[in-house]
């Protein structure tokens, strides 16, 4: 199988790239595409230049790779409403464009984000919970998402599309809130200063970038694609929510460290308290979470230790 990775050189896309290879070592032809430079790829893996918010870049290279599948991780979190929708919405259309007018027919797995549900209350979220996001890029996926699936039912292309919920492991960087507390515990161990966090009670339904991209593969690895996945939706979590105060009383049994933690109190109302997936319909396709949370937050630790000294 020819399997076309966009976003390959970020975070997800080299755990997915590795995932494929190890997978199938000799049963994929995997072509990673990103904007930027390829950097360290597995050597099977041949890489292709292109922005996607460019149809000529993006159809030449669906041209030349012509995929029998394709996982598209492309994206950004972070900048205002309009480079979301440019780069999040107008290249996931420049994407299903090129293979409309290409003519060939592979299976395609968009990433979405568990960001187009917002809060939605207490109880586990299936993928037919109304969208409410809270936040620009929330508003950006939404509409990726929206678009994705209409490819399905106007051109009839076989598209899934994947929301993942809060992924997390060895090498997240700290923008997003483990990756800051791993980052602060060991600077903190170092000497450096206490850890101050906010909101540590909210809950988060955390998944391991291992398990999701192996979620990633099995999608599109299906043989009853067409059937099971193309216009559906899958949950990418644990089904288990955890809290930051889990993740730190988690982080003082495997590091023996007492790290001082302060509750910062910035007035900031959590607008999202809680998320938990349901993920009964992934599961259905035989994939089940195997990495609990303790052992992501070890991954992590030592992980970040090995690379700060």
């Amino acid at each position: 199988m020819r399997i076309l990775v966009t976003g390959a050189t970020g975070f997800t896309g080299g755990y997915l790239l590795e995932e494929l290879a190890v997978a199938s070592p000799s049963g994929h032809e995997i072509i990673a595409v990103s904007r930027n430079n390829s950097g360290k790829l597995p050597e099977s893996v041949t890489f292709y230049k292109a922005d996607l918010t460019s149809y000529r870049e993006t159809l030449e290279c669906v041209n030349a790779s012509n995929p029998d599948a394709i996982i598209h991780l492309a994206g950004i979190r972070a900048g205002d409403l309009g480079d979301l929708l440019s780069v999040n919405v107008m290249g996931t259309k420049h994407l299903l464009d090129a293979v409309c007018e290409s003519g060939i027919d592979p299976a395609v797995l968009v990433t979405s984000s568990s960001a187009v549900y917002g809060y939605a209350g207490e109880l586990p979220i299936t993928e037919d919970t109304p969208f409410r996001p809270v936040n620009d890029y929330g508003v950006s996926k939404a509409a990726q998402d929206a678009l994705a699936l209409s490819y399905h039912f106007r051109h009839d292309l076989k598209v899934s599309v994947a929301r993942p919920f809060n992924l997390t492991g060895p090498a997240q960087d700290d923008s997003l809130v483990l990756g800051k507390l791993v980052r602060r515990w060991v600077e903190s161990e170092k000497g450096g200063e206490k850890v101050e966090l906010f909101n540590t009670g909210s809950m988060r339904d955390f998944i391991d970038i291992r398990d999701a991209v192996r979620a990633y593969r099995m999608i599109v690895e299906s043989p009853s694609f067409p059937d099971l996945c193309a216009g559906k939706v899958f949950n990418i979590g644990s089904g288990r929510p955890n809290s930051i105060d889990d993740a730190i009383g988690l982080m003082r049994e495997i590091t023996g460290s007492n790290v001082e933690i302060t509750a910062t109190d910035s007035g900031f109302k959590e607008p999202v308290p809680s998320q938990q997936a349901d993920i009964r319909a992934v599961r259905l396709l035989g994939w089940e979470p195997e990495i609990p949370f303790g052992k992501t937050l070890l991954d992590m630790y030592i992980h970040m230790v090995g690379g700060m000294k």
